[in-house]
C-alpha cells in the first residue's frame, strides 16, 4: 500500500531537556545536516503532551514529541516521492537517522537515548486509510516488510491501536532488536 504522509515515532528511553534541542535543530538548518530542505524551528514546549520542538522541512518535519505521555522523536513525511521501496523503509531510515545523529549530539545536559524496541507507525490519511482492521489488513503486509528489514531476526509484533476517528495508528513490539545504529545499517 502507498501512502504519502507516514509518520513513525521512537521513543526516548530517558527523560531529557528537549529545549536543549532547539539550537541544535537550528544548527541542522544551517549545516544542511539531514541533506533536505529544512526551513524553520518552532518551541511548542507550552503544548502539554504534544510537539515540544519541532524541526519543519518542505518535504518533512522532526519533533521532539511527548504525545502520549512519552518522549520521543516523531518522523512526518509530507511529500514522500512514490519509490520501489514503499512508503515506509524512507520513512524508517529518515527517522532512524535522525535518532542517530540526536544520541550524537553532546551540547544538551540531558543527551537523547533512543529505544528501538517500540515503534509507533502512522499513516495520516483517514480517507485512503481509516484506522480500522480492514486498513490494518491492507497495510501490515507492506509495514511487516519494511519492519523485517530493518529488524532481522528480531520478533515483531503490530498492533493497531487509537479510536476510529484518530489516524490510523500501528504499535510495532521488536524483542530482541538491535539499537539504532544496527537498523539503520541494515536500511542502508
Amino acid at each position: 500500500m502507498y501512502a504519502e504522509k507516514v509518520q513513525v515515532k521512537v521513543f526516548s528511553s530517558g527523560a531529557p531537556d528537549v529545549g536543549g534541542y532547539l539550537p541544535v535543530f537550528h544548527r541542522w538548518i544551517r549545516d544542511s545536516v539531514l541533506n533536505e530542505l529544512m526551513i524553520d524551528v518552532v518551541d511548542y514546549s507550552h503544548v502539554a503532551n504534544g510537539p515540544e520542538v519541532v524541526l519543519i522541512g518542505h518535504a518533512s518535519d522532526y519533533a521532539l514529541d511527548r504525545g502520549g505521555g512519552k518522549i520521543g522523536l516523531l518522523y512526518s513525511s509530507k511529500r514522500e516521492p512514490e519509490t520501489d521501496e514503499g512508503a515506509f523503509v524512507p520513512a524508517l531510515r529518515r527517522a532512524l537517522r535522525a535518532c542517530a545523529l540526536l544520541e550524537k549530539e553532546a551540547g544538551p545536559k540531558v543527551p537523547l537515548k533512543f529505544a528501538a524496541d517500540t515503534l509507533l507507525v502512522r499513516i495520516l490519511d483517514r480517507l485512503s486509510a481509516p484506522n480500522d482492521d480492514q486498513t490494518f489488513a491492507r497495510v501490515e503486509p507492506a509495514l511487516r516488510s519494511a519492519l523485517a528489514r530493518a529488524y532481522g531476526d528480531a520478533t515483531l509484533s503490530l498492533k493497531r491501536v487509537g479510536a476510529p476517528r484518530e489516524a490510523f495508528s500501528v504499535e510495532v513490539s521488536a524483542k530482541g532488536a538491535a539499537d539504532i545504529g544496527s537498523l539503520l545499517a541494515r536500511l542502508g
